[in-house]
């Protein structure tokens, strides 16, 4: 279900823990989706209802910022919900194969401009590996072993 027309009761918001904080942009509202499901709840769909979702309208003018989100939140999902190797791959094939199909698009449009928000997007998700890494590793940890887990904000 996608978060541009989503309503869920706050009890079971509640209950799922919410949005998880990992995820600034996108992918947010996939992951409490399948944690409802994984719970054994529901989702519906109105057919009878009309939402009009513009599409990147808040980050249209941030392209790289856009792209960076996107790429970050979508390897934070695949190391939560997928397998280690199943995510690897993904998180490989994002840094490394992805790109050059991006590249060959915005060369094709004979922009420079979408040209440097893509190379500008894939350098700060190259950036954050490191940090999307140790933060999946580290929230395995804490849930084997929950005395590890340190109190955020200090």
């Amino acid at each position: 279900m996608t978060g541009a027309y989503f309503f869920i009761r706050r009890n079971l918001f509640n209950e799922l823990n919410g949005f998880d904080p990992r995820f600034f942009l996108y992918f947010e509202d996939i992951d409490l989706s399948l944690r409802m499901s994984q719970a054994g709840k529901s989702s519906y769909y109105l057919a009878t209802v009309q939402c009009y979702h513009a599409g990147c309208g808040s980050s249209n003018h941030v392209k790289a910022r856009r792209l960076f989100h996107s790429l970050q939140s979508r390897t934070f999902y695949a190391f939560k919900h997928l397998g280690s190797l199943d995510a690897t791959t993904l998180l490989l094939a994002t840094a490394f194969i992805e790109p050059v199909p991006r590249f060959v698009h915005a060369l094709a449009k004979g922009s420079l401009r979408e040209i440097q928000a893509v190379a500008h997007g894939y350098f700060l998700f190259w950036r954050a590996v490191p940090g999307i890494l140790k933060g999946h590793y580290r929230e395995r940890i804490v849930a084997v072993r929950p005395e590890f887990e340190t109190t955020r904000g200090q």
